[in-house]
């Protein structure tokens, strides 16, 4: 349990990682809170953030999870810091709907290794409309979803600011067509749409 924090009203950042904390709840009190630390406790719910509206980073991976039990993500709390919030470090947790975060649009780095992630269109919709369209440094590593072919060029392609994905920079991008469903060979392929930055020739990652 998280007590006593009601004289911490200018704590900035708060470092609660490896302990025995099961559920986030006493936040209220941290209006000023920039970057919390909560990763390697049991936590099965992200959520209490709601008084935390200038929150920039947020550490929670590595929680101490059943094994089949995903780290969900309150969806109010989300909505309280999808404006602040610039880096996320989600990884080992059994995430396989990383569609869930697609809300934080102000997100410039987010970890999502060492999840269950098998599907492309979860990985597509941090990038559609109002999503995550700032993010430079996305890492999918140890996922499912990393095998499959063509996963750098669709991320890349997905998300035009996108600067390293996986530890490796993305340099240029081959400009042609995608395919959106990555699992259905039949399915309607999107063409590139690049930034007037990047060079429309051809190119490789």
């Amino acid at each position: 349990m998280i007590e006593n924090l009601d004289f911490a009203q200018n704590l900035t950042h708060l470092y609660l990682q490896d302990n025995q904390i099961e559920v986030m709840e006493n936040f209220e009190p941290l209006y000023n809170l920039q970057k919390l630390f909560i990763g390697g406790n049991a936590i099965q719910e992200i959520r209490g953030l709601e008084s935390c509206s200038n929150l920039q980073e947020l550490h929670v991976q590595a929680q101490r999870l059943p094994t089949d039990q995903p780290l969900m993500f309150c969806p109010q709390t989300l909505l309280t810091i999808a404006d602040s919030l610039r880096v996320l470090n989600a990884q080992k947790n059994n995430i396989s709907q990383p569609s869930q975060l697609a809300m934080l649009r102000a997100l410039d780095r987010l970890d999502l290794s060492m999840n269950r992630i098998t599907s492309f269109e979860e990985i597509g919709a941090l990038f559609g409309d109002d999503a995550c369209m700032n993010m430079t440094i996305l890492d999918m590593r140890d996922n499912p979803v990393a095998k499959q072919h063509k996963l750098r060029d669709y991320v890349a392609l997905m998300s035009p600011t996108l600067s390293t994905l996986d530890g490796r920079e993305i340099t240029q991008v081959l400009c042609g067509y995608v395919p959106l469903l990555a699992k259905n060979p039949g399915a309607s392929a999107r063409p590139c749409q690049l930034p007037a930055s990047r060079s429309p020739a051809r190119a490789r990652i």
